[in-house]
């Protein structure tokens, strides 16, 4: 990699290095020193112009060394011809010296070169060689002051601090505008050249990846301050950057990157998905069979012995059911009871307390209630009998009354066995819910069971006040958090299937690959690639292989933005319209006083908005 060629360090901590002072010498020596410079830089450039070929071939291999952090094992051959002519010819020391060296050998080197194979051409049998000659000789003037200007700019900015690719950038744009070296080495320093190495950069990726979040939006701002304030909804379930957004655009966006790398998206999901189960994991021990039964086994071990001394203390003790009956008998009569369910459910029952006086056989009583009363049906016709749910709750109470009047710890058994069987309660309505909400199809991935947002909604979502008769208000606040979580996922989804206008033109560049040299120059200039100045699409196309890799990197970025809502708000910082707008007047400007403005044409109105 070239000396001074620096990828992330921010250009104003790049000090400017002092000028060197050149050394007094008297007049006879200074003029011998200077001829010697010209002949030098006469001789070498015609010598670099034919080790060109070499060069490439033996950069590339160095490129590709450097990269896989081995030693770079060629040195290039104009680097040899330099050191050769610096054993014989003097070497230029100062600023103006080395500039003005490179001037003369644009002058005498592959600027004379192509007039000379023009004109060779021309003399050619074949009608297609001699259109390239009359094409290489066509004003020759504005060639050579071209390839001088390229030259001038190329080395006026490595003077200025520039590194090796804000040099080639400079050179470029020099090269085609013509003359003006010092615009070109000053505005186009911070323009073109800017624009040309920062894929290589990650500070130029990540400004690449902003305005290509930023194009995608459908209102870039809004969704911006969404990704800033976000609040997570369900702990451990990292939301995409199209959820968080809640733009369509980007929504339409994530889908698109979901090409590039499906597996990251896909873990997502299944990452989502554990974090939802784990918070219903968390609600009345997941109603998981064992934990239900096992809070059932600890019920009945604790409430047992209580029940059995109650029933001790009624033994000899006639329960009066006169009364049991009696509260049946004033339900029967009600009007509001009147309803054909309700009346079968207090005869079935009544006709059951009827003769029985014994505590036992009334609790035998008591639980077929209690049957009833949780839809636990053996008989066709006794799903009915759930419709007479409060009558029959009252008949419970009236029972237990009575056997507390004979039995007085019957009441401390009721009080605990309701306390032991409210968490049981919760973990049968858990149960309940999570066999409904789920889909047949495990996660590969972790082997749980797939949420589903439309069944989840129907289950919980609708039934919230029936369910908080039974949950606690910590248990309800987590189920409407995966309902909430669920539904964020849903809506993001949704919307990616709907391509918003010119949605695709974001999604088209990252996904087909469109991140070459030739797309960053003409957007910096404002224009499409197939409206390139012909004399800088040719001069970029060699630099293309250079970006291969970054195009790839960029598109890396893009999808982990896509799937980190902070990144991506980020970069969409970085690669604001504000930002844009700025380096495109810059350059505009730049290059309106180098004489190009009206060839690279007026900035889309993307840019003026």
């Amino acid at each position: 990699m070239p000396e001074g060629f620096t990828l992330d360090q921010p250009e104003a901590e790049q000090a400017e290095p002092a000028a060197p002072e050149a050394p007094k010498r008297d007049m006879g020596d200074e003029v011998l020193r200077q001829g010697g410079l010209a002949l030098r830089a006469v001789l070498e450039a015609p010598a670099n112009l034919l080790a060109m070929p070499t060069d490439a071939l033996f950069g590339l291999v160095n490129y590709v060394q450097a990269k896989r952090g081995q030693p770079m094992p060629f040195k290039l051959a104009s680097e040899s011809i330099h050191d050769a002519y610096g054993e014989v010819l003097p070497t230029a020391e100062t600023p103006q010296e080395r500039i003005a060296t490179d001037v003369v050998g644009a002058l005498s080197g592959p600027g004379s070169a192509s007039l000379g194979a023009g004109q060779a051409l021309t003399r050619a049998a074949g009608p297609a060689a001699r259109a390239v000659g009359e094409t290489l000789l066509t004003r020759p003037g504005l060639q050579v002051a071209g390839n001088v200007a390229g030259q001038g700019s190329a080395s006026a900015t490595r003077e200025g601090g520039g590194g090796a690719a804000a040099q080639t950038a400079a050179g470029i744009v020099g090269g085609v505008v013509g003359g003006n070296a010092g615009a070109v080495a000053g505005g186009v320093r911070r323009g073109l050249s800017a624009a040309v190495v920062e894929p290589l950069a990650e500070s130029g990726r990540r400004a690449i990846a902003g305005r290509v979040l930023n194009t995608a939006a459908s209102n870039s701002e809004r969704a911006a301050a969404n990704l800033a304030n976000d609040q997570p909804i369900v702990r451990g379930s990292m939301p995409t950057t199209g959820q968080v957004a809640r733009d369509p655009g980007l929504a339409y966006f994530e889908n698109r990157m979901r090409a590039l790398d499906a597996s990251k998206f896909a873990g997502r999901m299944s990452q989502q998905n554990e974090a939802r189960q784990s918070m219903l994991d968390s609600i009345a021990r997941s109603g998981e069979p064992d934990a239900v039964q096992s809070m059932i086994t600890r019920r009945d071990s604790v409430t047992a012995p209580m029940r059995n001394k109650a029933f001790i203390e009624a033994q000899g003790k006639p329960v009066d059911n006169q009364k049991i009956l009696s509260e049946i008998d004033g339900l029967l009569s009600y009007p509001d009871n009147a309803g054909e369910s309700v009346q079968r459910a207090l005869k079935a029952v009544r006709s059951q307390v009827e003769g029985k006086t014994d505590a036992r056989e009334l609790y035998a009583v008591r639980k077929e209630i209690n049957r009833l009363l949780e839809g636990k049906f053996v008989g066709s016709d006794e799903h009915i009998l759930r419709y007479a749910g409060s009558q029959l709750k009252n008949v419970r109470e009236a029972i237990d009354d009575q056997i507390s009047a004979v039995a007085p710890s019957w009441g401390q058994y009721l009080t605990k066995y309701a306390q032991l069987s409210r968490p049981i309660e919760r973990a049968e309505t858990m149960a309940n819910i999570r066999g409904k909400v789920t889909l047949a199809a495990p996660d590969i991935e972790t082997g749980r069971e797939f949420l589903s947002q439309a069944k989840f909604k129907q289950t919980v979502q609708r039934n919230i006040p029936d369910l908080s008769k039974t949950m606690t208000k910590g248990q309800i606040s987590k189920l409407l958090m995966v309902a909430q979580d669920l539904d964020r996922g849903a809506a993001a989804a949704g919307a990616s299937n709907i391509r918003p206008p010119g949605s695709d033109t974001a999604a088209n560049l990252a996904t087909m690959g469109q991140l070459s040299v030739a797309n960053i120059v003409a957007r910096a200039l404002a224009t499409s690639p197939d409206k390139l100045p012909p004399a800088l699409a040719t001069l970029t196309r060699p630099l293309s292989f250079v970006y291969k890799l970054p195009d790839e990197a960029v598109k890396e970025l893009l999808v982990d933005a896509m799937l980190d809502p902070k990144l991506a708000n980020q970069l969409m910082k970085e690669g604001s319209i504000a930002n844009v707008r700025a380096f495109s007047d810059s350059l505009s400007e730049s290059l309106t006083a180098t004489g190009m403005g009206a060839t690279v044409g007026a900035a889309p109105e993307s840019l003026k908005d």
